[in-house]
């Protein structure tokens, strides 16, 4: 109707039909930028982030015990023996729980015990003790010390950058130190398998940097990446480590079964049974 009107003055009709057809584009571009403006914004308010907690290990199943046994893949000529971890919830003093895991080696040696606690939005380390055995194997008990225990987050926001830190002097080589500085990222949901099954799994990229120290024979860094799946009601199923050089190093878990089975597997070894 407004530009039908504007048609009986000759003399303005070009210039306020020009005007009017600027006015009416601007106009019409402006309301699309706003309506995309205004559904960005209900999105970003509406939409909630799903929560990982599922995805770390179920401690409600696995609160009297349950060992975890990993096992490589690759076929080369580099040794990937199996480890185990074994994890259960421990009750404090306080009444508080922790959740404990200890990991042991293909010789069923304990090499690392780790204490850690959940809170509101993750799981934070609360103590780490790492384990050294010299030649005629006595062991030592190693205290790190955790600068930062950021262990999982359990928001799925792929623009955070979690900050862990540990930092341990040898036992055996008192002038021997490491730092490990690790940065663990979410890397959305991937579709995994564990015992013939299809799981829902949350990728993590693990950037760690390992500085090793030494008082009297200077140090060396060392930097390598890493790819991490945890399956929902399962926990760690799949790690894939990669170094420098480009070798990887790739770990799969194969089976859970209580402590029993993992004492069994230690006893028929140092029997020398096969």
């Amino acid at each position: 109707m407004l530009c039908n009107h504007l048609s009986f003055h000759p003399h303005f009709s070009v210039k306020m039909t020009e005007k009017a057809r600027i006015f009416a584009q601007n106009w019409q571009m402006n309301r699309f930028f706003y309506s995309i403006l205004a559904v960005s914004l209900l999105f970003s308010c509406n939409h909630k982030k799903e929560n990982l907690q599922a995805y770390y290990y179920p401690m409600n199943e696995i609160a009297e015990g349950m060992v975890y046994e990993y096992q490589s893949p690759l076929q080369d000529s580099v040794q990937h023996p199996p480890y185990y971890w074994y994890y259960r919830v421990v009750e404090g003093e306080d009444a508080t729980e922790a959740f404990v895991g200890v990991y042991y080696n293909h010789d069923f040696d304990i090499e690392q015990l780790v204490r850690e606690r959940v809170v509101s939005n993750g799981v934070k380390t609360d103590d780490l003790r790492l384990y050294e055995y010299d030649d005629d194997g006595q062991r030592y008990d190693i205290q790190a010390e955790v600068k930062q225990n950021t262990t999982f987050f359990f928001e799925a926001d792929e623009t955070q950058i979690l900050p862990y830190q540990l930092a341990w002097r040898s036992k055996i080589d008192p002038d021997a130190s490491t730092i490990l500085t690790r940065g663990r990222a979410f890397r959305g949901f991937v579709s995994c398998e564990f015992n013939g099954e299809k799981q829902r799994c949350a990728k993590f990229r693990l950037d760690d940097v390992i500085e090793a120290d030494h008082d009297t024979e200077g140090g060396q860094q060392l930097e390598l990446t890493a790819t991490e799946l945890y399956a929902k009601g399962i926990g760690l199923i799949y790690s894939k480590k990669t170094l420098p050089n480009g070798m990887e190093i790739i770990y799969e878990l194969v089976d859970r079964y209580p402590m029993s089975e993992l004492e069994a597997k230690a006893e028929k070894k140092m029997n020398g049974d096969s």
